[in-house]
């Protein structure tokens, strides 16, 4: 979900850059401009890509402590009902 809006967001900076490239080409704009222009959409899949790396990353990291968190209450469980067990033997003396 977090991709298709990082998705989103570099499609609506990139589009206008290209509509003003083709814009700019009709106007007399200099090939200085248009490679200006592809540099920084060249950033901007970049960042794009560092982006999705690095919510997958988090995803995973999410993962690993979930997995963690319910390892730590099936124990917290056990130890619970072991807790339990001892104190009920010792009523029974």
């Amino acid at each position: 979900m977090q991709t298709k809006s990082i998705l989103r967001v570099a499609a609506v900076a990139v589009l206008p850059l290209i509509f003003a490239a083709g814009c700019a080409t009709q106007q007399g704009v200099t090939q200085a401009d248009l490679d200006a222009l592809r540099a920084e959409i060249a950033q901007l899949r970049t960042e794009v890509q560092t982006a999705n790396a690095n919510s997958a990353a988090a995803a995973a990291s999410a993962d690993a402590a979930a997995k963690s968190a319910a390892d730590a209450a099936a124990e917290a469980k056990a130890a619970s009902e072991k807790a339990d067990r001892i104190y009920k033997q010792s009523l029974r003396k």
